[in-house]
């Protein structure tokens, strides 16, 4: 297994892990762990996209912040 396969599976279960958390915590209503739990998602969803496309690029540190930038700003314009 390749450090970046790696890196993606423990980023993966961070997320999950932390979605697990946020719908555990009792002092919060039903509502509250929810809209936590849909944002973790859906912010852990988009970082997993741009990382794994910062990933695929094999010439420089793909997880560098000039790599990571790139390919946010390569999202944005795929979002317009």
């Amino acid at each position: 297994m390749s450090n970046r396969e790696e890196l993606m599976r423990r980023y993966d279960a961070a997320v999950v892990a932390a979605v697990q958390t946020a719908e555990s915590i009792s002092d919060w209503s039903e509502e509250t762990r929810m809209a936590v739990a849909m944002t973790i998602r859906l912010l852990g969803n988009q970082f997993s996209r741009t990382l794994a496309l910062a990933l695929a690029s094999e010439e420089i540190d793909p997880v560098s912040p000039e790599r990571i930038a790139e390919v946010e700003r390569d999202w944005q314009r795929f979002l317009k």
